[in-house]
């Protein structure tokens, strides 16, 4: 018997599942996996089938309208994969699978009009007979695109006319924003003595038609796009030839591909492996070999070579004809990469992330879903990736905060999706890393994770001498208030003139951090979210860098009406600026969010690795994972921006940017430089990032995080209500609390921290309270914070909820 009822996820919808009613004409192909067309609320929506049985205990139960899918677009280990991300991560399974989804392949519904078999159009009303006559010129049309064209007055009225009368009907679709590109080719369908035929029976002034049949006599088995030989031989003699039958049309895809995505190898192969490399290698491919599920931590010092690791093993799977996964923290990282496994795997390797043209996203994700593609790399999406029968899942930099999702829900960490995506499909899971997050060092320490060392450089390369230079004592002593202190400056120059490179961070983005009045003290700030905007000189705009308004600098005070406003702080822009006076502008590079829009990261890292005595100003972006092998010099320009953030992670954030950052110099003969400016010179996080001394810093780290039970002690789960009346959200946020204390009131499955404005108590024009729930039982807190904020806020207030948060602004 087949199963009646389909168990279907809405995206944006409720959290559970909803059940529908099979109908016959489609029990074939409603399988878990497709999208379907169904009745929701007052209109129609598009949902996932999830699961199928052959009863239920609905009573009032709705038919699915449309099932347009002709084969699942989730297998059934993405679907296993969302249901656990929605329970893990307090989502709804929609949400959970729209997050899977590529933009391409869209969740909103479109109604097509089409002619009908009625024949009666006695009486009929003038739009309506419009409509009619439209439909019958240009065939189905979209409802939308009909109404624009006859006129919305009277619109409906006359199609209700024609649908009654069965002059016209709708059917429901699955809108899709991106469709397979297309291109005519033309191919001859005879042979060389028939073609000669052809053209000696030709009349003396067909010349265009005779120089396509010598085309054709001399390159029979070539085939040709149909617009490049209609620009070559005219588009009637190309119409008359497929006339004659000497040619034949045929309609190919076309696969989108993105330009400039790689800057090509950095790194020759390795002829040899170190001894550390070659053992991580044979515990990998082991596991590879014999599709075990087991999570690996790859953790070497900055150079040691763990991407050739990486490669090695990706070669192992490919062999066994299994694919691979790869994410990165950020976009910027995928041209390097991208460019070392292409020369590796030509023709195999995908790209998905949000700076392509969705087109390009579109055609990657179905090559993978197909199989023409076998390695998928990009950031945290990318986990999604629909890649056949995954031998590998490599998370590169995996301490890396960019792997958590921030807005849109699901709130997510790509590195614990990757850990249960390998379990589900029984494969191994790479974690690689020269600084290790706490949760992973914590992990590895006792045993949940593998632990693979690489504790040396590979050959020919050395690590950094760091030097610490104390800002203060350069300010108070030697007068200096430029950005660079005296010894960076000094270096820089002798960098440069070498033609050796240099990477300089600066973790802030824009010219100047804010602008001040020094009279009245006025610093503009956005109004929906309370901040100091920034200001941008490259477009000569204040911008807030949380919700992206942007206002024009005011030339005087608007408060007290001073002429004497001043630029504050050093953003990237300016120390590009201020550097001119130590480097030629044409040697200098910026890299920061402002700089790589629209996949411009890959032009910008081009040019810095073929220019000598080239200069890199970035944010963090410039820290994480980049190789080049010329990179003499690393210059921290302010270490301590970070450590004052409200938030139990920041010290180890700073270790690891500092950590990451030094370790871009010396990855070569040249033995590099780093040198790390500072306020705080005896912070944990500055002095164990000199020496790059992981083990001594997590020991500190880790003994003050277990004596106040934060992770990897404890899991958190951060409540954050937000809404446009501060009375609300506060109101709101005090009754959670009081009904979550009333259900645990001895205290055995949670903590409570709380509650309290956000430190960003304004966002985006609403205001915002949370509440902290520190708990050893993350399952059973999770469905009590679930429960209840199914009936909080009274429609007011909304909520999100967020487990373990990377930060608590």
């Amino acid at each position: 018997m087949k199963n009646k009822y389909a168990n279907i996820a809405i995206p944006g919808g409720p959290d559970f599942l909803l059940t529908y009613e099979i109908p016959p004409r489609s029990a074939d192909r409603v399988v878990p996996g497709v999208r379907v067309v169904v009745p929701f609320r007052n209109t129609h929506t598009v949902g996932v089938v999830v699961g199928l049985s052959d009863k239920t205990e609905v009573e009032k139960i709705r038919f699915i309208a449309d099932c347009p899918d002709e084969k699942p677009v989730f297998s059934p280990s993405i679907l296993r994969l969302a249901i656990w991300l929605s329970k893990y991560y307090s989502s709804s399974v929609g949400d959970a699978l729209k997050a899977a989804l590529p933009g391409g392949l869209g969740y909103n519904v479109e109604r097509i009009v089409s002619i009908s078999t009625g024949k009666d159009t006695a009486g009929l009303i003038k739009k309506g007979a419009v409509i009619l006559e439209l439909l019958n010129q240009k065939g189905d049309m979209r409802e939308d695109v009909l109404k624009r064209l006859v006129g919305e007055r009277g619109f409906y009225p006359a199609l209700d006319e024609l649908l009654c009368r069965d002059l016209a009907r709708i059917r429901l679709e699955i809108k899709k924003s991106q469709r397979p590109r297309t291109s005519t080719v033309v191919s001859t369908n005879l042979d060389i003595d028939e073609l000669q035929n052809e053209l000696e029976q030709l009349s003396g002034n067909a010349n265009r038609q005779a120089a396509l049949l010598e085309y054709l006599i001399k390159n029979p088995e070539s085939e040709n796009r149909k617009r490049d030989i209609s620009s070559e031989f005219g588009a009637g003699t190309v119409r008359a030839a497929i006339d004659k039958g000497w040619i034949s049309p045929r309609e190919i895809e076309i696969f989108r591909f993105p330009r400039d995505i790689g800057i090509g190898e950095t790194s020759p192969r390795p002829e040899h492996l170190t001894p550390s490399q070659k053992k991580a290698l044979v515990e990998i491919t082991r596991a590879v070999k014999h599709y075990k599920f087991e999570t690996f931590l790859l953790w070497g010092v900055t150079g040691s070579g763990k991407t050739e690791v990486y490669l090695k093993a990706a070669e192992k799977a490919r062999s066994l004809g299994r694919g691979v996964i790869l994410l990165v923290p950020e976009i910027a990282l995928t041209p390097l990469l991208w460019g070392r496994f292409e020369q590796r795997f030509p023709g195999e390797v995908a790209v998905l992330h949000s700076g392509l043209r969705p087109g390009e996203r579109f055609d990657a994700w179905r090559r993978l879903a197909s199989g023409q593609l076998n390695i998928a790399l990009g950031p945290r999406s990318a986990i999604f990736a629909p890649v056949q029968n995954p031998g590998l899942i490599i998370v590169d930099e995996e301490h890396e905060t960019s792997y958590k999702q921030d807005e849109p829900p699901p709130y997510y960490n790509a590195r614990d999706v990757a850990v249960m995506r390998g379990s589900i499909e029984g494969c191994p899971v790479v974690l690689g890393t020269a600084t290790p997050s706490a949760e992973s060092y914590y992990n590895a320490m006792n045993e949940k994770y593998r632990l693979l060392r690489l504790p040396e450089r590979v050959p020919g390369a050395e690590l950094p001498g760091v030097r610490i230079v104390d800002m203060t004592e350069e300010r108070e002593e030697g007068k200096n208030f430029s950005p660079f202190s005296r010894l960076l400056s000094e270096k820089i120059i002798q960098t440069t003139t070498k033609g050796h490179r240099t990477m300089l961070l600066l973790n802030r983005r824009g010219f100047s951090s804010y602008l001040q009045c020094p009279d009245c003290g006025y610093i503009p700030t956005c109004e929906a979210c309370g901040i100091g905007m920034t200001y941008h000189s490259s477009d000569r705009k204040l911008k807030c860098h949380y919700c992206g308004a942007e206002e024009k600098p005011p030339d005087v005070c608007p408060n007290c009406r001073s002429a004497e406003i001043k630029y504050r702080g050093h953003g990237t822009q300016r120390i590009e600026e201020e550097l001119e006076e130590l480097v030629p502008p044409e040697k200098i590079f910026r890299l920061d969010a402002d700089a790589a829009r629209r996949g411009g990261h890959a032009a910008i890292l081009k040019k810095f690795a073929v220019t000598p005595g080239a200069v890199m100003v970035g944010t963090q972006m410039i820290a994480k994972g980049h190789d080049f092998p010329d990179v003499a010099l690393v210059g921290v320009l302010n270490a301590d921006i970070g450590l004052a953030f409200p938030d139990f992670r920041s010290g180890e954030h700073v270790f690891q940017l500092l950590t990451q950052v030094s370790g871009r110099a010396g990855r070569s003969e040249i033995r590099g430089e780093v040198i790390i400016q500072t306020y705080r010179p005896d912070s944990p996080a500055v002095d164990f990032s000199v020496n790059g001394d992981v083990e001594s810093f997590f020991e500190t780290e880790l003994k003050a995080r277990e004596e106040l039970q934060y992770p990897p002690f404890s899991r958190i789960v951060r409540i954050i209500a937000h809404g446009k009346n501060p009375a609300d959200v506060r109101t709101a946020i005090f009754i959670l609390t009081r009904e979550l204390a009333r259900i645990d009131r001895e205290g055995n499955k949670y903590r409570l921290l709380g509650p309290s404005s956000c430190p960003l108590s304004k966002l985006r024009g609403e205001y915002r309270w949370h509440l902290i729930l520190k708990t050893q039982r993350l399952g059973m807190s999770v469905e009590i914070v679930k429960r209840l904020l199914s009936n909080a806020g009274g429609g007011k207030v909304s909520f999100k909820t967020i487990i373990d948060p990377l930060t608590l602004l």
